[in-house]
Order: structure tokens, then sequence, then C-alpha cells
């Protein structure tokens, strides 16, 4: 078992690298645009205007560019920014009321880290914990080649809570179209996919329900993905290459994907609730599904990691936001841990493992155990940090003599 270093795959450039840039170049210097924020790793935008912020997501303008040519995909990034233009930034937050922005009220499934403390919280963006481990359901105003993100701010000028938002946003995407279309590989498997030509198929797993009826409307119990925003597959439940196939390509896609979503497979779950899908005990894909679920914690946590880091640097808190590590097992399995130092005030994530450092001055000399094994010391010298997520723990001391010596004897080696 050792410590990965890069876990996330290094790629070359990519198209869509190369369409950021094209729109990027295409509104420097574009009336009323004073700021550009090129958010490569989420194929975004952030243009920054006289008359307010603006995300701009480029994943289903790029889906439709595909096929064009040099001139064709000019044209469409241009008829893109002049759009820009005309709907403006911050269009919901300044002037339309809520009976103007109801019917454009989408939901989106994304990572958790999204709704991370805010160095102001009136510009926090408004969403909550999806009930899912490490994602979260957010509110967004869809336009034509643009979605924005809803603030908490906005809600009470509108005169609505979340609930009331969150609800009109899934009656605004139950009425949008969709495609379920399944198709066959050469071995027999079944591959259901949905399809909507926009970048809310992944948000159809939020709605209470849906995969249950899905299930009905293909006579089988499925098991799903989401590996970006713009994608859902599912694979009959009782059909093992198709779950191994999921479980693969989920995984390569979301690593793959400038807009991963997540790498877990999930399963409906009673009436009209979603959870992550477990193969039973001694299955093949045990450990798989269990790596899945570490690489989505590193991916939220990473994403965590610099914008918390910077914001407690900036309020001179004096604690340290310690990183989620992978670890590898033999046999290929990855886990998460994190480095407990002490004497060090410190952040830490909610990490499988823990690697505990007594003697600060030989940070290299771990004692690694399963956090299950840590539970009383964690309790007794750790705290949870409020409005942080995904979760924390703000250090208030470290395990004893005692608790090291049990530890020690529990200990894992790397």
């Amino acid at each position: 078992m050792g410590v990965l270093r890069g876990w996330r795959r290094r790629a070359g450039r990519s198209p869509q690298q190369d369409f950021l840039e094209q729109v990027t170049a295409a509104l420097d210097g574009a009336p009323g645009v004073r700021r550009l924020e090129p958010r490569p790793g989420e194929f975004a935008l952030v243009v920054h205007r006289a008359d307010g912020v603006v995300r701009l997501d480029l994943a289903a303008v790029f889906a439709e560019s595909r096929h064009d040519d040099d001139a064709a995909r000019a044209e469409r990034v241009r008829r893109l920014v002049a759009g820009l233009g005309e709907t403006g930034p911050g269009e919901a937050a300044d002037d339309a009321g809520w009976d103007e922005v109801r019917p454009r009220l989408r939901p989106v499934l994304r990572g958790v880290s999204r709704l991370s403390l805010a160095a102001d919280p009136d510009r926090a963006p408004a969403g909550r914990p999806a009930g899912l481990p490490l994602l979260a359901e957010m509110l967004v105003v869809d336009a034509e080649h643009t979605m924005r993100y809803v603030q908490r701010a906005e809600l009470p000028g509108w005169g609505v809570d979340l609930d009331t938002a969150l609800q009109a946003a899934h009656s605004g995407l139950a009425a949008v179209p969709v495609t379920v279309g399944e198709r066959r590989a050469p071995d027999g498997r079944r591959l259901i996919e949905v399809t909507g030509g926009d970048d809310y198929a992944s948000s159809r797993l939020l709605a209470p329900g849906w995969l249950q009826e899905l299930e009905q409307r293909v006579a089988t119990r499925l098991v799903a993905a989401v590996p970006s925003r713009e994608e859902l597959w599912a694979v009959p439940a009782d059909d093992p290459a198709g779950l191994a196939w999921l479980v693969n390509t989920a995984r390569e896609a979301f690593l793959d994907s400038p807009r991963g979503v997540s790498p877990v497979p999930y399963a409906a779950h009673d009436a009209d609730g979603v959870v992550p899908w477990l193969p039973p005990p001694g299955d093949p894909l045990a450990v798989a599904v269990r790596s899945a679920a570490s690489l989505l914690a590193l991916t939220e946590y990473g994403a965590q990691q610099e914008e918390l880091a910077e914001l407690h640097r900036a309020g001179d808190s004096g604690l340290t936001v310690t990183p989620a590590e992978a670890v590898e097992r033999p046999g290929g399995e990855l886990l998460t841990m994190t480095r407990w130092v002490r004497g060090v005030p410190a952040l830490l994530p909610e990490t499988a493992l823990l690697g505990l450092v007594a003697d600060p001055a030989d940070p290299d000399t771990l004692l690694v155990v399963r956090r299950i094994e840590a539970e009383e010391a964690l309790d007794r010298c750790t705290e949870p940090a409020p409005g942080v997520l995904p979760a924390r723990r703000r250090t208030t001391g470290f395990p004893d003599a005692v608790e090291l010596a049990g530890l020690r004897r529990r200990a894992l080696q790397l």
C-alpha cells in the first residue's frame, strides 16, 4: 500500500481547451466585458461585466459545434458572445421577478464543494446537499447558451425560500423533452442512455421517483451513472458484464471530462429515492466501486482545498487546511488519507485513513490507522467545522500516549 502522487490523469491538449481559448479570445475586449476568468477544469468562463458577473458554461455549445467547420464554429462563437451581451449576466439578479424567472429555473447536480464557505456569503450559490454523498443540488437560471447560478441572496427578493425555488426548478426540468435510448453491444449488453440536447441529463437523477419510473419503462431494475453533467447511463442490475462496463467506463469518463459529476454508480431506493449502488459482498466489482467513492472524495476535497486555504490565510485563522491524499492498497483499491500532526491546528478532511504524526520534526514517520479505529480520539480531540462542505473537523488536541499505544497495535503499513 502506498501514497499516490498525481492520482488524477494528466491529459494533453484537448478540443475543449481549444474551444475555451476561442471563446475567451472572442470575449476579450468585447463591449462591457471587464475581466475574464477561464475555468478550464470546469469547461467554463466567469465573465465580469460592468453590470454583473455571469458564469458561461460551454459544454452544450461545444457539443453542438463538434461537426462544424472553422467558419461555422466561428459564427457559433460570435452568436454566443452576442447573446451574452443581449441577455446580460445579471438578468435575474438585477431585474427579473419571480414570475419571469420561475419557468427558467433548473436543478443541477454538482460536487458539494461548490457550496463551500465563500468570502462573501451573499454571493454563495443557492443549493443544498443532494442526499447523495459529496453531491449537491443547486439552482441555475437557464438561457439559450448559458446558465447562471442563482445566489442565496436572490431568493428573498423573489419572495421564496430554497425549497420553493427547487420545486419550481424540478417542474421546469420535467417540462423539457428528454430522449431515453437503448442500444446493445455486440455481446448483447443493454445500455440505456438519457439525452436531452442540453446540459441537464445528470440532473434527472435528482428528480424524486425518476429512476423508478425509468425502471418501469424498461421493465428491469437499473444501476445508473452520471460521470458528467450531460451524461446519464444505466444498465440492468442483473447483468454482470454490463455492470462491469458501467463502473469502469464511468470512472474513465469522469476522469476525462472537464465537467465531471461523479464516478459512483447509483440505484433506486424505496419509492422515489436514489442511493450509491453497492455490489454484494465478494463481488468482483466491490473494489472498483469503493475506489470510485474514494475518487469522488479526492476530487471534492481537492476542489475545496485551495479556496478554503485562501479563506483561512486571508482571515489569519492559524489553521492548516490539510489535504486529502490518495493511497492505493495491494489489489488496486483506492483509499483516502489525511495527516494529523501533533501541535498543528488544522481542518481535517473526513478520510478513510488517518496518518498520525506524533513528532512534527519527522513528518514522514506515519502511524496509519483506519478512521473507524480512531473515532474515540477524533471525538475527544476534534470538533465539526461549521459550514464547510465537504465536511471537515477542526483539531483541538492530539491523541494521548495511551490512545497512541492502542492505535499502534492496529496500525496499517503503507
